[in-house]
């Protein structure tokens, strides 16, 4: 159940403009973003729609548009986002909700068994917001919140490779029948093992309560593979990455990333001058995270560093990794 909310720059951004440009009438959106046990990270916010409602005393959603926007939204990013509730300006200082807004929050309530989160926006005569957390049968309940997109894990935040979704987008003019899941699967290394959806989600429950080591799992076939890569050097310095280059490195860790976050292994991805830092976000603190470091050496090849080993990176490394592992191979 969430204890606080942290709104990115974006959706905080959206709220006031929204606010702004419907200054003289009720009005208000809906929150897209992710839970995070007692955190949740608003990443987007919806406008209302073209058909929207507004008066001074009344507002209403245009479903519809509410229903395309949202889906629209969730794609943009490389873990696809989830409703989270919605907010609407009050007029004066109410800042407390009508029996008709207690409909509305309990349907966006029932959608999740965590509940949601709903918003008020008042001016008197300053700006300002209410939080509560909508658990059912309806209870409302005050939360904390902040703002800025530094409080807010990256990787969160990052869209899906422009690369990625050009490839997608070529196999579909070549071939209709191909949808995006399929046409992702085309881009994993055919070495790794067949396992189904619900096989990975078991393998991960299954690691964490085991208090799974992510750094156990990639050991050996890290230690394997620098082994065979013995043309690259333990010196080897990353150049300074170019914003190709960092989408390079993104498309061709997409597959591992979404893999991971399926399985309940969270990773935090940062820009660094020469280097894509990928670090693990434990759920277990007697363990060190793991910490890769993914770089582009003079030939534009594709290095990756863990611990004291280098090695040529290529699609689907980690996920194969952490299946063998599982696997006991």
């Amino acid at each position: 159940m969430p204890k606080h909310v942290v709104f990115s720059d974006r959706a905080i951004t959206s709220i006031l403009a929204e606010t702004h440009e419907k200054i003289k009438t009720e009005t208000g959106g809906v929150f897209l973003g992710h839970r995070k046990d007692d955190i949740w990270y608003v990443v987007e916010n919806a406008d209302p729609g073209i058909k929207a409602t507004y008066t001074t005393s009344y507002f209403e959603y245009d479903q519809n548009y509410i229903n395309h926007i949202i889906n629209k939204l969730a794609r943009l990013y490389i873990q696809p986002l989830e409703l989270l509730g919605l907010w609407h300006r009050h007029p004066g200082s109410m800042d407390t909700f009508s029996s008709t807004d207690d409909g509305t929050n309990t349907e966006f309530a029932k959608l999740n068994s965590t509940g949601a989160i709903s918003m008020l926006v008042n001016i008197d005569p300053k700006l300002r917001f209410t939080v509560y957390h909508v658990t059912m049968p309806l209870r409302y309940e005050k939360i904390t919140y902040s703002f800025g997109d530094e409080r807010i894990p990256s990787h969160l935040l990052t869209y899906k490779p422009r690369k990625h979704l050009l490839q997608i987008i070529s196999y579909a003019g070549t071939n209709n029948s191909l949808d995006e899941k399929e046409i992702s699967s085309l881009d994993i290394s055919k070495s790794i093992c067949n396992i189904t959806k619900e096989d990975m989600l078991q393998t991960g429950e299954d690691a964490l309560q085991k208090k799974f080591s992510f750094s156990s799992a990639l050991s050996k076939n890290i230690i394997l593979k620098s082994s065979k890569d013995k043309t690259i050097s333990k010196a080897t310095k990353g150049k300074d990455i170019s914003d190709e280059g960092i989408d390079l490195i993104l498309d061709t860790v997409f597959e591992d990333i979404e893999y991971l976050t399926s399985i309940g292994i969270e990773c935090f991805v940062r820009n660094k001058i020469d280097y894509i830092e990928l670090i693990e976000n434990l759920p277990c603190s007697d363990i060190k995270p793991v910490v890769l470091h993914f770089y582009l050496d003079d030939e534009n090849k594709m290095l990756c560093k863990f611990k004291n080993n280098i090695f040529e990176y290529q699609n689907g490394f980690l996920k194969e990794s952490i299946i063998k592992h599982c696997k006991g191979e």
